[in-house]
């Protein structure tokens, strides 16, 4: 392939399209808020692994939420629906500026995180 002058080789977009829509998620919070939630795996300092985790809007999990260890349900491929309990040793990242919130997906959340869009540093 020839590129010219500026132009960037095309993006497997279908390929990753495929893979996005399998880490996106509805989440309900247990006070009837709901939004969207984005499963995939990130570097994370001081770590040789990548970190599966969730992320998803501050303002739905809001401090309250957290503090009090409320349980969270989302559905994933297939509308099959997990819980988790929230609590303040989960979350890895949190940015009111950007509205983001971080959380780390455990290994007895019994997800599959063989199936978590993998995440660079650039990201």
């Amino acid at each position: 392939m020839v590129l010219l002058k500026g132009q960037l080789p095309p993006l497997p977009y279908k390929k990753m399209s495929n893979q996005i829509e399998k880490c996106l998620s509805q989440i309900i919070i247990n006070n009837g808020k709901y939004g969207t939630a984005f499963f995939c795996k990130i570097p994370f300092p001081d770590s040789t692994h990548l970190l599966p985790v969730l992320m998803t809007d501050k303002n739905l999990l809001n401090d309250d939420n957290i503090a009090k260890g409320k349980i969270i349900e989302f559905t994933m491929e297939k509308g099959k629906l997990f819980k988790i309990s929230l609590d303040i040793n989960r979350i890895t990242y949190f940015s009111q500026k950007y509205n983001i919130i971080i959380i780390e997906i455990k290994e007895n959340d019994n997800l599959d995180i063989n199936s978590f869009l993998e995440i660079d540093e650039q990201f």
